[in-house]
């Protein structure tokens, strides 16, 4: 029985340290949004943010005037589709500047944490 308590508190230690970790690592990031300004892998392009909500308003009114319209359903369910892409490939992160020793601290506490976790799930009984 105290074997499977020491287990549970190493899950537990573990947790708490992963997320210690990632919460300061979060805490120096900044996430900006832009939308209509795509970015990927380094290449991008400008679309109005109006466009992007056209083939959810064609799809809408093709849904108003006969609502068993399948062609409508798709063009509307594409405009959804169309608009979280755009919400999501607008969204930049990036990592402010910190020190190094913020940065170790940061990273070893996440590594602790995973070191904690992964002993729980995959460390052998004595």
């Amino acid at each position: 029985m105290e074997n499977r308590n020491k287990n549970s508190m190493d899950l537990i230690l573990g947790i708490l340290v992963i997320g210690a970790g990632l919460f300061f690592l979060l805490q120096q990031t900044d996430v900006t949004m832009s939308l209509g300004n795509f970015r990927f892998f380094g290449w991008g392009f400008n679309m109005p943010s109006g466009l992007i909500v056209v083939p959810l308003i064609i799809g809408v009114i093709m849904l108003v005037f006969n609502s068993k319209n399948t062609i409508g359903k798709v063009i509307t369910a594409l405009g959804v589709v169309i608009i979280v892409a755009a919400i999501i490939m607008s969204t930049s992160i990036r990592f402010r500047t910190t020190s190094m020793y913020n940065y170790v601290i940061m990273v070893i506490l996440i590594a602790v944490g995973a070191g904690f976790i992964l002993k729980y799930f995959f460390g052998g009984k004595k």
